[in-house]
């Protein structure tokens, strides 16, 4: 399954976490595929930040989105 990267809860403007691939901001989910990174070396980098591997598909149906 498809995953991604996302801040819950955030809303303000875009924001960069040094050593973190990727922009975050309200309703941005960064695919996991898109940072060149494997999901444990993505919760190795996001540990300690708001950050949160999500599933795509979830993510989408949360939004109002039709399935993938």
């Amino acid at each position: 399954m498809a995953k991604g990267i996302t801040w819950p809860g955030y809303e303000g403007p875009t924001v960069h976490f040094p050593g973190i691939p990727g922009i975050y901001g309200t309703g941005i989910v960064v695919s996991l595929e898109s940072t060149g990174r494997t999901e444990d070396e993505m919760r190795g980098l996001i540990k300690g930040s708001p950050l949160k591997i999500v599933d795509l598909k979830e993510s989408n149906k949360a939004k109002g989105g039709e399935d993938a």
